[in-house]
């Protein structure tokens, strides 16, 4: 039989509240400062190879599978901000050409065009700050 110890926090069996102990602002500062000061930190272990290396098809390369970080698992500081980048800029593709297209079926002037396209911005940045704090 195992014990209350071996079993893993994200465990579908658990039921109830959490009663582990919270980390202190000290320990979560600590994180900070190791997660910014060490190799580990900063660059991982990650295959960026895997992340830069484009799929050309009919071409003879190695099968390997893809890097994957479960939910509450640490990535390293360098990965994050790379792939926060290219979210953000797949999502501005989203966000403003649904107004262009708008804008531009119903002959809308520029500068009226320009107004959509950052209202979609703004409301998006709003929406998105919701979701996130909920």
């Amino acid at each position: 039989m195992s014990s209350s110890h071996d079993v893993k926090d994200d465990a579908p069996d658990r039921i109830g509240p959490d009663t582990t102990r919270k980390p202190s602002v000290g320990d979560r500062l600590r994180q900070v400062g190791r997660a910014f000061t060490t190799k580990d930190g900063l660059i991982g272990n990650y295959d960026y190879a895997f992340l830069f290396r484009p799929n050309i098809p009919f071409m003879k390369k190695e099968r390997r599978a893809a890097p994957f970080f479960g939910l509450h698992a640490r990535m390293p500081v360098l990965l994050a901000m790379l792939l926060g980048f290219q979210h953000a800029l797949a999502m501005l593709a989203g966000i403003i050409t649904p107004p262009i297209i708008l804008s531009s079926s119903a002959n809308l002037e520029g500068n009226l065009q320009a107004y959509l396209v950052s209202t979609s911005l703004i409301v998006s940045a709003i929406l998105s700050s919701i979701q996130i704090t909920r």
